[in-house]
């Protein structure tokens, strides 16, 4: 209650200049758009108030948590894609669908974190597309057979961009944009290559109870959904704490992570 009555509405031409920036991200309807964008900011806004009386008052109560929050292992190896310093004190995994609408939505929110933790994340990205989307298990296949010619996020970032439109004959068109061997990727693919390596992708997450996308590990904690920046943060910053670095001041969130909270949520089978 105390966060709730201090949250305003956001002003007027903020939520114009945010409807009018990703329109095609929300509902058709007008009405229903800029009630997105009022909750998203809200809710954004919200969890940024809740933080910081949480922290105010364990600092006034001289609450320390000692007990180790529940954490899973999991198996990152050399030919997991990642990007980030290897021996980074953070280890974000992500387990995505590249047609789960959520998972494009919360790239920016990714991003905004490398740049926030520079050089102290490794995100590790995993892969867990979803029986109702019917292109998510051979893009799945067909990212890994990019980075075996080391094109990985730059297929990464065409497979979301494209998430409605993609094909297999699309991707190896892409495959040759990018400058990738075109015959190699393609025997990749119909060779079903990396078949075996997305499905323990899948069988991984599921044990660890992620079943919706996108999925994300934090230092072996779990985090669902497309959660808001604040979220992902708080964690981070708890992790940083615990081994003894200090956390780097936080920086202005961008408009377009801002309207992540519109589409914070889960894509499920």
């Amino acid at each position: 209650e105390a966060v709730d009555a201090k949250i305003t509405d956001p002003e007027e031409g903020e939520i114009v200049k945010l409807m009018s920036m990703y329109r095609n991200r929300l509902a058709p309807d007008d009405a229903q758009a800029r009630e997105q964008v009022i909750q998203a900011l809200r809710q954004q806004k919200g969890a940024a108030l809740a933080e910081e009386l949480r922290k105010e008052l364990f600092a006034e109560a001289g609450v320390v948590i000692l007990l180790e929050p529940p954490r899973v292992e999991v198996a990152i190896s050399d030919s997991t894609p990642s990007r980030g310093d290897k021996d980074a004190p953070i280890v974000l995994v992500e387990y995505t669908d590249y047609q789960c609408p959520y998972c494009v939505r919360v790239q920016p929110t990714v991003a905004a974190l490398m740049e926030r933790y520079d050089g102290q994340i490794l995100h590790v990205f995993k892969n867990l597309p979803l029986p109702n989307h019917n292109q998510a298990q051979l893009a799945g296949e067909a990212s890994l057979c990019a980075q075996d010619q080391k094109k990985f996020w730059e297929f990464h970032d065409w497979l979301f961009a494209n998430q409605r439109t993609m094909n297999q004959e699309s991707m190896v068109a892409q495959a040759g944009e990018l400058g990738m061997d075109v015959e190699l990727f393609g025997a990749c693919i119909d060779q079903h290559t990396y078949t075996e390596k997305v499905d323990a992708d899948m069988r991984e997450a599921r044990g660890f109870g992620i079943t919706g996308t996108p999925g994300f590990l934090i230092n072996g904690r779990v985090l669902s959904g497309a959660q808001p920046i604040e979220a992902f943060e708080a964690i981070i910053d708890e992790e940083l704490t615990l081994k003894g670095i200090d956390v780097p001041p936080k920086k202005e969130v961008t408009e377009e992570a801002a309207t992540e909270g519109a589409a914070e949520g889960t894509a499920t089978e």
